[in-house]
């Protein structure tokens, strides 16, 4: 299997957490401690964009119901 760009390094860094597409799929990048991370997207309660939430050390918070997800 090939790597897939999807955004940079940079990117991902500066925002915290990052939507992106990849193959059909949507993913949420993450900048944790100096790594990179990717989870799917989606909150598995409330079907949000986890991207659009708020990261807070090693979670993330769903933007609907607030429930946090370590990542």
């Amino acid at each position: 299997m090939a790597w897939t760009r999807v955004g940079s390094a940079a990117e991902v860094r500066e925002r915290g957490v990052l939507g992106v597409e990849c193959a059909g799929e949507e993913i949420a990048l993450y900048w944790i401690d100096g790594a990179a991370y990717a989870t799917a997207d989606t909150c598995t309660h409330a079907s949000a964009r986890l991207s659009e939430g708020f990261l807070d050390g090693e979670c993330i918070e769903c933007p609907i119901h607030q429930a946090l997800f370590n990542v």
